[in-house]
């Protein structure tokens, strides 16, 4: 019974403005007293819940724009790669292959860095309580997103070194 109180202003009253957060929860504050993997801060009030009013909105992690803006800058890599090749000058010799994949793998290990980071953060969010007021779950997904595209690309750039390496362990 001493509890009765906290269950009654569980119910549509969270901090972040979060609905239908799932479980583990975005914050320390996730409480589930109906067993339905939902935290109840985040939910409807008991009366309010009908199937009607439940609308399931998926979050947004813009992975279409940051593809083609990862097509169109690779598109414009390659191609500074490709006149490298033919031109003279000071200008194009930082636009040779090794230059460009050293600058691709700077750029890979920031996001790497930063998907990590943002990782760790929403992980001290969860455990710790709420030390920020920024859900830092969205930013870890959309880094990853582009470290796996770029983790993709880096593979390509380096098939061969992958091949050999295959070979060498399929035929010792």
């Amino acid at each position: 019974m001493a509890f009765l109180p906290s269950l009654v202003f569980a119910w549509d009253d969270c901090p972040f403005g979060l609905v239908n957060d799932p479980y583990p929860g975005s914050c320390a504050r996730y409480i589930d007293t109906n067993n339905d993997n939902i935290c109840d801060h985040s939910q409807l009030k008991l009366g309010q819940l009908s199937d009607g009013d439940i609308e399931i909105t998926r979050p947004n992690y813009f992975f279409w724009p940051i593809t083609i803006i990862l097509i169109l800058f690779y598109i414009i890599f390659f191609y500074l790669e490709y006149r490298s090749r033919y031109e003279n000058g000071k200008f194009w010799q930082m636009f040779k292959k090794h230059n460009l994949i050293y600058f691709h793998n700077i750029i890979l290990l920031l996001f790497f860095l930063l998907s990590a980071l943002t990782g760790f953060a929403s992980l001290l969010k969860i455990t710790l309580g709420s030390f920020a007021n920024y859900n830092f779950s969205k930013a870890h997904i959309i880094f990853s997103i582009i470290m796996a595209e770029m983790c993709l690309v880096h593979i390509i750039l380096h098939w061969k070194y992958f091949i050999s390496k295959i070979k060498r362990f399929i035929n010792p």
